[in-house]
């Protein structure tokens, strides 16, 4: 969840779906199929996009399209690459996210709040197949070590399934290769590290970039900022829930 006091940016694509909120009118999302005015917008996954709080304030729910909150979300789309909601469905929600803004919330409070909008915004729990255990389980490993040059052979065997099924497979259950998974991956690692005051160059270093150049053009390329200015609390309120979703 990130909030900040005034966003403009240029066209930029990630692997989770993104959540915006307006905390002080509408924002305006553009995307392949035109530019949406709302308080509240839901940009789906992999979707190219860019945003405008015209000098406002927003809220941004960054969701992974693996996770258990995005089975909240995705039927809202309705295979749309973003819809407007209904700010009305959380009005009473709208002092805690102003909390979320001012770096007021704990890691419990923030979860909460997530947990409430996600509510809020989707009424029910869509049936969804579950996810192949065994692709799963490697996709946690791989979140957990960060290997720069992942063996897909050896992935594929331990998934007891040929390259071509396991590649096949895991961009089928998350969205896309590996390798982009990867990159996804390393900059929540960077997130984290960017909050214990970490420098850029080390954080680079730490979750296994070639370089700082080569973090900031990620960085700049899925946020459309460079990391300096994501790491500046003066212009960001970054938060990274590590609790485990009930």
């Amino acid at each position: 969840m990130m909030a900040s006091r005034s966003l403009a940016n240029t066209p930029h694509m990630h692997f989770p779906a993104s959540l915006y909120i307006g905390l002080d009118g509408e924002i305006t999302v553009s995307t392949d199929t035109g530019p949406l005015s709302a308080r509240a917008v839901l940009v789906r996954p992999n979707c190219e996009q860019c945003v405008d709080t015209h000098d406002g304030a927003v809220l941004d729910l960054l969701i992974d399209a693996d996770s258990a909150a995005y089975r909240y979300l995705e039927p809202v789309l309705l295979e749309r690459d973003a819809v407007a909601l209904d700010i009305e469905k959380i009005t009473a929600l709208l002092p805690r996210c102003q909390e979320a803004l001012n770096g007021s919330l704990d890691c419990d409070s923030a979860w909460h709040l997530v947990e409430q909008l996600l509510i809020g915004f989707s009424a029910y729990r869509p049936e969804r197949p579950e996810f192949d255990p065994r692709i799963e389980a490697i996709a946690t490993e791989l979140r957990r070590s960060l290997p720069v040059n992942p063996d897909i052979e050896a992935l594929a065997k331990q998934a007891e399934v040929s390259e071509s099924r396991f590649m096949h497979l895991f961009k089928q259950q998350y969205g896309l290769p590996v390798r982009q998974y990867l990159l996804w991956a390393r900059l929540r690692q960077a997130a984290v590290l960017w909050q214990t005051g970490m420098m850029l160059t080390d954080i680079a270093a730490e979750v296994g970039f070639y370089d700082q150049a080569h973090f900031a053009r990620t960085v700049r390329r899925m946020f459309d900022f460079s990391p300096s200015w994501l790491a500046n609390p003066n212009n960001l309120q970054l938060h990274n829930c590590q609790c485990d979703e009930p």
